[in-house]
């Protein structure tokens, strides 16, 4: 998946099309998700870490610095 996902309100479980964002909305301070979940702290902290961590790794995962 190269997206995320939205989360969904309880009434909308039976007849519910997922509404999926690309990952460069994720995160950008514009609530895309109806439920404004794709802006939620937690999940904006944790895929900062994410982020910074994947860019400045090299396929071996040892830390590059120039």
């Amino acid at each position: 998946m190269h997206g995320y996902r939205c989360l969904q309100q309880r009434h909308e479980f039976d007849d519910y099309a997922s509404l999926c964002i690309p990952l460069n909305e994720l995160c950008d301070g514009v609530k895309q998700c109806p439920l404004g979940d794709d802006e939620h702290e937690k999940r904006c902290r944790k895929f900062a870490i994410e982020l910074i961590s994947f860019l400045f790794k090299d396929k071996s995962n040892v830390f590059v610095y120039s």
